[in-house]
């Protein structure tokens, strides 16, 4: 059961330290890119405990990756059906800034868009404006 108080810190933490995303599935078989996108929210740090407590509280998974000065860091994910739920959850909770990147993820997620032009559907923008 997620309590109030756990919900209310990966707000604050994701905040300052997450994103939320949708990114291309990947080729099918035939090596086709598929027309899918999967949405995402991540965070990464140098400590792992913070990433810990994410994936105690909503699931996902960490891995080590190494930043481009070859130092390690972890990152969490957390993927697909469950990556949307924690989306929708947190949208309340979140900045303007923030919020703009739950929607245009979603719009992309639900439409197969291009990252830009699901920026431009979450904004209500029409293309060449």
């Amino acid at each position: 059961m997620l309590v109030m108080r756990e919900l209310h810190w990966a707000a604050g933490f994701l905040e300052g330290e997450g994103s939320f995303t949708a990114v291309h599935a990947g080729k099918r078989p035939d090596g086709r890119l598929r027309s899918s996108y999967n949405p995402m929210v991540h965070a990464g740090q140098v400590d792992r405990e913070s990433l810990d407590r994410l994936q105690r509280i909503f699931g996902g998974r960490i891995y080590k990756h190494n930043m481009h000065t070859g130092n390690p860091c972890w990152r969490w994910q957390l993927a697909g059906r469950k990556g949307i739920a924690l989306m929708m959850t947190l949208w309340s909770l979140m900045s303007e800034r923030r919020r703009f990147q739950i929607e245009a993820s979603i719009h992309r997620w639900k439409r197969g868009l291009s990252r830009s032009d699901a920026a431009r559907k979450a904004w209500g923008i029409r293309r060449g404006r």
